[in-house]
């Protein structure tokens, strides 16, 4: 018994003096996917900040963390235009495989995350004379949940730069004032670039 506790105090005092907190931060590039005959969609560029602590296990890594990450969409028609923005407060934990290179460890990585729709903004001008502005009229579910893979690097001990491809596995928004419009249901799939500093 003594044996395992000494073992079990051993890992934990390795895994806490590899760990890290970090700040996040940089761009989400929401990729739009209407498909309609009647209107276009257009990718928009957003922002997410947030921390993270980084649990290291030799090149590999756990990463859980909490981010305020803004998705969107803009559509446009002859005689229509909308543009979404909804920020989400989300929980990614990311799983890191990579190896350590002199004062580099690149590394690969999947992310599952869970959100929650904690703003949303919707300007939509509908005949080009009458503006609507309903802040949840189009978000069919405030709950998210998706998966991120990427690739990363760790540079020195401080800096972490990495880039992700995310998609939600259930829609966004559902546009039920523009029906009429044949618009699909939103996934809101997206690339996120992301710089961080860790101490």
């Amino acid at each position: 018994m003594k044996r395992l506790l000494s073992v079990i105090v051993a890992l934990a005092l390795a895994v806490n003096a590899s760990a890290q907190f970090g700040i996040m931060g940089g761009v989400t590039t929401s990729i739009n996917t209407v498909e309609s005959s009647s209107v276009s969609g257009k990718d928009i560029t957003q922002f997410h900040a947030g921390i993270a602590y980084k649990f290291k296990i030799g090149g590999c890594a756990i990463q859980p963390g909490i981010q305020y990450n803004v998705k969107g969409e803009k559509l446009e028609a002859e005689d229509f235009t909308a543009l979404l923005k909804t920020g989400f407060v989300e929980v990614p934990v990311q799983f890191q495989i990579g190896a350590r290179i002199s004062n580099f460890r690149p590394f690969i990585f999947a992310e599952p995350y869970l959100g929650f729709a904690f703003k949303n903004e919707t300007s939509q001008t509908i005949n080009l004379e009458e503006s609507i502005e309903d802040n949840w009229n189009t978000v069919r579910d405030r709950l998210e949940f998706g998966l991120g893979f990427g690739a990363g690097i760790d540079i020195s001990k401080n800096l972490q730069l990495s880039a992700k491809y995310v998609l939600n596995s259930k829609p966004v928004y559902y546009n039920n004032t523009l029906q009429s419009y044949d618009i699909t249901q939103q996934k809101c799939a997206g690339i996120m670039v992301t710089a961080g500093i860790f101490f």
